[in-house]
């Protein structure tokens, strides 16, 4: 009677350390900023559980030693912790396991870490802020590239080669200190923000918008229209800042993606819209045309979708003059 209540208090000292290091593991995750959206499984997070437990084991084990009086036991336990904590630093340091996605699922919990800190510690010294809203826009565009990256690989393996990476280019994301970062990898859709590229122009929005129409009629494009919400705005008495919205396309581009997916054809022709944002930056953002063929899940359009993909980068960064 005396031999098995020994053996349970044992098993009870066994169920109080792995239920403790359950608990240290989600409970890292509280100091995230999106604690939801941004739990990620991390097997370093994982790792370091292991080495505290370890440590647990030691530790509570010596301090309770009135308790458990098989010395056999008890050197087994203390041996078992110190195996535990060196086999765990081990891992972690090596990071042996930890492959493409694992890093990133790693790393995201990380960097919201850091949005949480930058954005909500007490800081005073306007050069500390800045920098701190710098690391903040950094951290939040690093994860939506992240998300992106972990969803690419899972649906379509390891790009492993410079031609691959060119196939499957990743989209310009922006980060910001204002807006939270959807789960995209984990949703496997795209936000608002996400089905954007925006990238700056050196010119003002008149300039800009004449001159990506220019450039439209130029390589031979269709343009549509240019609808300028500004002076529509204007018009009724109401306030906006330049936004310019022009309409253009390619039917030899994008025929062959509404034959894959007529469903294409409600996003086509192509948009870009110029704007000046709330910072006084000149911009032009543009549809992700992997969006769209996430959205509309076309079959064989890959090589249509290749081809327009560049075409339209290259026109907009001309009108943009960052070619």
């Amino acid at each position: 009677m005396e031999k098995e209540k020994k053996h349970n208090n044992y098993l009870k000292f066994f169920a109080m350390i792995a239920t403790s290091m359950l608990a240290m593991f989600f409970l890292m995750y509280l100091n995230s900023y999106q604690i939801f959206d941004h739990f990620w499984f991390s097997e370093t997070r994982m790792y370091m559980t292991l080495i505290m437990g370890g440590a647990m084991l030691i530790i509570m084990l010596v301090f309770m030693l009135h308790m458990y009086k098989n010395n056999t036991i008890n050197a087994a336990i203390i041996i078992g912790g110190f195996l535990l904590i060196l086999a765990s630093v081990w891992f972690v340091r090596s990071q042996l396991t930890v492959s493409d996605v694992d890093y990133m699922e790693g790393m995201i919990p990380h960097h919201s870490i850091a949005i949480l800190t930058s954005e909500r510690a007490m800081i005073e010294d306007v050069r500390v802020r800045k920098l701190a809203d710098k690391i903040i826009k950094a951290q939040r565009k690093e994860i939506k590239e992240m998300e992106w990256l972990i969803n690419d690989i899972r649906k379509n393996g390891i790009a492993a080669t410079e031609e691959e990476k060119e196939r499957r280019p990743v989209p310009e994301f922006e980060g910001s200190t204002e807006k939270e970062t959807a789960g995209l990898g984990r949703l496997h859709t795209l936000s608002a923000q996400e089905e954007l590229i925006t990238i700056e122009s050196t010119q003002n929005i008149q300039q800009t918008a004449t001159r990506l129409e220019e450039l439209i009629k130029q390589k031979g494009l269709t343009f549509f229209a240019k609808v300028d919400h500004a002076k529509n705005a204007a018009e009724v008495n109401m306030n906006l800042s330049p936004t310019v919205l022009l309409f253009f396309g390619n039917p030899i581009l994008e025929t062959p993606l509404i034959q894959c997916a007529q469903t294409y054809a409600i996003d086509l022709p192509q948009k870009a819209l110029v704007y000046e944002d709330k910072d006084g930056r000149m911009l032009i953002a543009y549809n992700d045309l992997s969006y769209l063929a996430n959205r509309h899940n076309p079959s064989d359009s890959e090589n249509s979708i290749i081809k327009a993909k560049g075409t339209l980068s290259a026109l907009i960064k001309e009108a943009a003059n960052q070619e």
